[in-house]
């Protein structure tokens, strides 16, 4: 249940560039591992700080020495080749706004000093080569559609101003090189919170927020997802009692979304 896990999108741009132009040495160290940070342990239920490892090489997973300021679940990640940035988290009771920083030279973890302005979890995060995007979620008790950016060359913390259409928490983000596209999540209604397969798209361009009108195949939040070159994944999550294996493919050229049929082992 580990919460803030890094895609690898620049990373896999990087690689190809890299055998386009036989310039091998200048991948990003952090092309080597996946990071986990966070979450709730099966075991005893504890909110994490806990910050793991997987080598790509080797397929191994380990626990680090550097650890999260505090234990929390349904944190939100953007990524850089340098560094990785945890934003946000809560525990039952309490909500963060921390940001603190994984850097992936030496896996340690800082705080740079600039944090979300409210506190805020159940978000998602995505990023450009310039900036990383902390989106929506549930603030304060409320829903949200607030988007807060941060600057990777300050790490300056702003409002763009430009937020979500819609109240939106418990979704998650996929990202092309030119958009984020955020799918699912659950949104405010008269009863019980209610679920959405709403597929909303951020331009990295000019900051805008629309609507491409093809939305997931069906509603679920609490997904998690992968970012290809060409496509990006919907796995998993859940709608009220039922849980879901299925993995849904949106395609960045088409902003299409279809079932390929193989999905997760278990739902």
């Amino acid at each position: 249940m580990a919460s803030g896990v890094f895609g690898l999108k620049k990373v896999y741009k990087k690689q190809v560039e890299n055998v386009d132009n036989s310039n091998l040495a200048s991948w990003p160290e952090n092309a080597e591992y996946g990071y986990w940070a966070g979450g709730q342990k099966a075991s005893n239920s504890n909110y994490e700080s806990e910050i793991s490892r997987l080598d790509f090489s080797t397929e191994t997973a380990l626990t680090y020495p550097a650890m999260l300021p505090v234990g929390a679940e349904q944190i939100a990640s953007v990524t850089t080749n340098s560094y990785g940035y945890f934003g946000g988290g809560a525990q039952p009771t309490v909500q963060y706004n921390v940001i603190s920083r994984l850097d992936y030279s030496n896996d340690s973890i800082s705080l740079p000093g600039n944090n979300l302005p409210v506190k805020k979890h159940l978000h998602a995060g995505t990023n450009s080569d310039t900036y990383g995007y902390f989106v929506g979620g549930y603030q304060n008790n409320v829903y949200a559609c607030v988007i807060t950016r941060l600057d990777f060359s300050t790490e300056s913390i702003s409002l763009p101003g430009n937020d979500m259409p819609s109240l939106r928490a418990a979704f998650t983000a996929v990202a092309s090189n030119s958009y984020s596209y955020f799918g699912g999540g659950t949104i405010p209604s008269s009863g019980p919170p209610g679920t959405t397969c709403l597929v909303s798209r951020l331009d990295f361009s000019t900051e805008t927020n629309s609507l491409p009108g093809k939305n997931l195949p069906s509603e679920r939040w609490s997904a998690a997802t992968i970012s290809g070159k060409l496509s990006g994944y919907f796995t998993g999550g859940q709608v009220s009692t039922p849980v879901f294996n299925t993995i849904s493919r949106l395609d960045f050229d088409t902003e299409t979304n279809s079932l390929p049929g193989k999905n997760l082992v278990y739902a």
